[in-house]
């Protein structure tokens, strides 16, 4: 899971580079495209963390399954 955080926060660095290269090379355009679509990578990332940090509540809080044996 380590790996992938680290995997979307290059992506979200290299898409602000990019943002940053669009607004004095490109059209205003292209530069809005790029923030939509580093907004919806920061969406999934931070949906990815949610899921990670209630995974890890519910294994502290709950444990393991008892049998009812």
């Amino acid at each position: 899971m380590r790996l992938l955080k680290v995997a979307f926060m290059l992506i979200i660095v290299v898409d602000i580079f990019i943002i940053l290269l669009a607004l004095i090379l490109l059209k205003p355009l292209l530069v809005l495209l790029f923030i939509v679509i580093s907004g919806a990578l920061k969406g999934i990332h931070n949906q990815l963390i949610v899921k990670q940090k209630l995974n890890k509540f519910y294994k502290f809080r709950f444990g393991r399954r008892r049998s009812l044996v």
